[in-house]
């Protein structure tokens, strides 16, 4: 389980993302905070900047580990964030109401969990640019290949279950 430390600076990264989203494309602060908190609270993991993107690696010492790449999303869409909240957005106009803050904080907390308490399998972090647009898929791929992953796993809301209830649909899902 994640310590209440950590947890805690999860929630704060993820209110600061919902403060300041970015459109796809354009997520030049986002993607630099989530760096940030990566190397601040995973430091043990390799960060590999790919311009728009970026992910970061854990490097198991199990000889027979499998890849697993875990990726969500970090873009905002173009609408008025009406929520009565500290963190509501200061962009007007733009504001994060598909969850992709809570995709990217989970991502980043979760890494940074793996750096604590490490794990048996390499696991490879994919922070994708521009979901929204369908532009930041393709250019994310390349890791697949590059990091020879075994199995991929995409962070998501989905609505109609149950609160803190994970969900896996195998397959590729469209």
């Amino acid at each position: 389980l994640m310590n209440e430390a950590l947890y805690q600076k999860t929630v704060e990264l993820r209110h600061w993302l919902h403060q300041h989203p970015e459109l796809s494309c354009e997520e030049v602060e986002t993607k630099k905070k989530l760096m940030e908190f990566v190397a601040e609270n995973a430091p043990s993991l390799e960060i590999h900047d790919r311009g728009l993107w970026f992910y970061a690696a854990y490097r198991s010492d199990n000889p027979e580990a499998k890849t697993l790449a875990f990726r969500a999303d970090f873009d905002a869409i173009p609408v008025e964030d009406d929520i009565d909240a500290p963190w509501k957005s200061v962009n007007p106009g733009v504001g994060h109401k598909c969850g992709h803050d809570g995709h990217a904080a989970w991502l980043a907390g979760f890494a940074a969990d793996v750096h604590e308490h490490g794990a048996d399998n390499n696991i490879i972090f994919v922070f994708q640019h521009a979901e929204e647009i369908g532009a930041g898929g393709e250019p994310c791929s390349v890791v697949m290949e590059e990091e020879k992953v075994d199995e991929v796993y995409g962070a998501h809301n989905s609505a109609g279950f149950d609160k803190d209830l994970v969900v896996v649909k195998p397959g590729i899902n469209n």
